[in-house]
């Protein structure tokens, strides 16, 4: 109470509103939370009344007591520190066997202890976006610069058979931007680590997955190894060889690459890939390649090729079958870049009458009408 009064009296000096006043209180409360945890950290019916406190602080004491029992129970030993010694055969325990740490003990190790031990630390607070919602973050930093890839190269090249766990360690995350851009990366910077082709060899198994995560994954280290000159040449030879097989997994992966750095900077290779990768063929594993090759095509685009992309599309759009196809279902996605098709009809530029030809042909020719999307 002596406590709050203080912070009250402060606040009214210097004009603080209440959510500052509770910030203050929270800060104050937070600075004793360490020593209270390491003080129950041997106490595992402490930490339950402890927890159960906060989750009912205000209830009678019964309630309290009764749902720290029940958080035991569900608990199952998580908070428990140690472990008792194991038994001997007889079902006692030995003599000179000692109690070992539980290594699923709840309060192990604290993020504040974890980034200290590594050199690292937590930013303030960043809003991100993604096209549909933001979000909070708060990101994990070293606190010298490079030392992530420092770290990385070092025991790739240093623990061979560490390598191989990281690999499929990183081969099954999730399939989420944030998390497979990064890891491709990664392997993408491992090629040049690794001995380079070797290196390669292994991308090319993740090319071949049934998992678009790796695929995706693939296609961003084949993105970030093509930044080496001596890599790049081979490459580019996997990629043409890759976009001619039967495989629709090593084909999609071949759009997917497009759509990364390796297309971004070199978009006339990027565009004579993606001419011939879909096969026509109606059926699940050419749908994949086609929304692959979609997103390369619109991410090309917007990225700065639009007279490259667009070339392509009415040379496309003349032919029949697949081709026609392909560019009926991307003009529609491209005239986002209203700017530029604008900048051409205003202006008599070169594509302005085959931007008028292409939507005359989409709205009079009922079988060529783009499906929804």
């Amino acid at each position: 109470m002596a406590e709050l009064v203080a912070a009250v009296v402060d606040a009214r000096d210097d004009g603080t509103e209440a959510t500052g006043l509770r910030n203050r209180l929270s800060f104050l409360a937070e600075g004793e939370v360490p020593d209270l945890i390491k003080k129950l950290r041997d106490d595992s019916d402490g930490l339950a009344f402890l927890l159960a406190t906060c989750v009912f602080e205000g209830l009678d004491h019964r309630v309290i007591r009764l749902e720290a029992e029940r958080l035991l129970e569900v608990a199952d030993g998580c908070l428990d520190s140690v472990l008792p010694p194991p038994e001997d055969g007889t079902g006692h325990r030995g003599e000179q066997e000692r109690p070992r740490p539980n290594p699923h003990f709840v309060f192990r190790r604290s993020l504040e202890d974890l980034l200290r031990s590594v050199r690292a630390q937590c930013a303030p607070k960043e809003i991100r976006a993604t096209s549909r919602y933001t979000f909070a973050v708060e990101p994990v930093r070293f606190t010298r610069q490079r030392q992530a890839e420092t770290v990385l190269r070092y025991v790739w090249r240093e623990y061979g058979r560490l390598s191989g766990v990281l690999t499929s360690w990183m081969d099954t995350v999730r399939n989420e931007t944030e998390l497979t851009q990064p890891v491709g990366r990664v392997m993408g910077m491992a090629a040049g680590w690794g001995g380079g082709r070797r290196a390669l060899r292994h991308i090319g198994t993740l090319a071949g997955s049934e998992r678009r995560s790796s695929r995706i994954i693939a296609a961003h280290a084949l993105g970030v190894a093509a930044k080496d000159p001596v890599l790049a040449t081979e490459i580019k030879y996997r990629l043409r060889d890759w976009s001619g097989a039967q495989s629709h997994h090593l084909r999609s992966t071949v759009a997917y690459t497009c759509g990364t750095d390796f297309g971004l900077s070199r978009p006339d290779v990027a565009m004579r890939l993606l001419a011939g990768l879909h096969h026509g063929m109606d059926d699940g594993g050419e749908h994949a390649v086609l929304r692959a090759v979609d997103s390369a095509l619109v991410g090309l685009f917007n990225a700065g090729s639009q007279s490259l992309v667009f070339r392509y599309l009415v040379e496309w759009a003349d032919r029949e079958g697949p081709d026609a196809e392909l560019a009926l279902r991307n003009f529609p996605r491209l005239l986002s870049v209203t700017s530029w098709f604008q900048e051409q009809l205003l202006g008599a530029g070169e594509f302005a009458r085959p931007i008028v030809d292409l939507v005359r042909w989409m709205t009079t020719t009922p079988s060529m009408q783009p499906p929804d999307n």
